[in-house]
């Protein structure tokens, strides 16, 4: 039997709309995006944690102003954390991974690293030892970056991007 049945309207297919809802988003998508990476113990509720993912989003989007900044939690239970090989022994302490483009404002870098370090001890104060909170930020040249198939370094909106940012 070939099309719908009588009084059946027919389905049309969503594949061709989502394919350029899809294509229409990754076009005006950014070509670099930051990537913040959190360690930390479990425990924070949602309110929490997304009170702190604005706080860091906004201070990695101050120095690097690019709006697509991705945050990462990995909560682990004390039990799957030692310190100097004693499990439970102390507080945990955070430890956070910055993966991003190059940034040559120390000012800036300052800046981002009081503010990462504010978020997390507001949010983990309670629960973790916050004081020593480590955040280890990776920067990359653009040609040593890929995204959507090709190297950064090859796609002059993001040299350009990071070209602006590292100018001032």
């Amino acid at each position: 039997m070939s099309g719908p049945a009588v009084g059946i309207p027919a389905r049309r297919s969503v594949k061709p709309f989502r394919a350029q809802q899809q294509l229409a988003h990754h076009q005006q998508r950014p070509p670099l995006a930051d990537e913040f990476f959190i360690e930390a113990p479990a425990g924070l509720d949602r309110v929490a944690k997304q009170r702190m993912m604005r706080e860091v989003t906004a201070a990695i989007d101050e120095a690097f102003r690019m709006p697509d900044v991705r945050v990462w939690l990995r909560d682990y239970d004390a039990d799957n954390v030692a310190q100097d090989g004693d499990i439970g022994g102390v507080p945990v302490r955070p430890v956070c991974f910055l993966e991003a483009p190059e940034l040559a404002d120390l000012d800036a870098k300052r800046t981002m690293a009081g503010k990462l370090h504010a978020a997390i001890h507001a949010a983990y104060g309670e629960i973790a030892d916050t004081d020593e909170t480590l955040v280890l930020m990776n920067h990359y040249p653009l040609e040593n970056a890929g995204w959507a198939g090709r190297l950064q370094s090859d796609n002059a909106e993001a040299v350009a991007h990071i070209d602006q940012l590292n100018a001032r």
